[in-house]
């Protein structure tokens, strides 16, 4: 029951929190709790995560597929990346989620990026980057200093087609 619980949470449970999920015909005492939890880390049933709490996965393990979830949707950084994995899975450190997002970046299932325009920091995604995310900052601005001289902003931007 114990795995059960812990694997349907979304990161780590403290032994508390495992004991209250319990039915309370099988809620053991504290002691013997933290005796099986021992037991069962040994045996590599559940994983031991920072802070005293306890996992079905291990920490880097939830790290890397909280990492790959979050960036589903866009590129983030390396700080952005761990503020929501951290948000995510309660207990984990910063340093789980660097080790992780540096396996993932090694493995070349993350991706790093160039940084974002007028960005100083790089970022990271599941895809390459696109060029065209770079290049439009600075061709907006072109095209406005262009467009000051007298041509459309639709001229110039069928020159630069070109």
């Amino acid at each position: 029951m114990v795995h059960r619980i812990l694997a349907d949470a979304a990161g780590s449970l403290a032994p508390s929190q495992i004991r209250n999920a319990l039915p309370k015909a099988y809620r053991p005492t504290e002691e013997e709790l933290a005796r099986r939890l021992r037991s069962m880390c040994a045996s590599g049933a559940v994983h031991r995560w920072p802070r005293d709490r306890f996992g079905a996965k291990a920490p880097e393990d939830s790290a890397a597929g909280a990492i790959i979830g979050t960036l589903a949707d866009r590129p983030l950084t390396s700080a952005g990346i761990a503020r929501i994995v951290a948000r995510k899975l309660r207990g984990i450190g910063k340093e789980t989620v660097a080790a992780a997002l540096k396996a993932l970046v090694a493995e070349k299932r993350v991706l790093r990026h160039p940084p974002a325009p007028r960005g100083r920091t790089p970022r990271f995604a599941l895809t390459a980057p696109d060029p065209a995310d770079y290049l439009e900052p600075g061709l907006s601005r072109l095209v406005a200093h262009v467009a000051k001289k007298g041509f459309t902003p639709e001229s110039v931007k069928m020159a630069i087609a070109r």
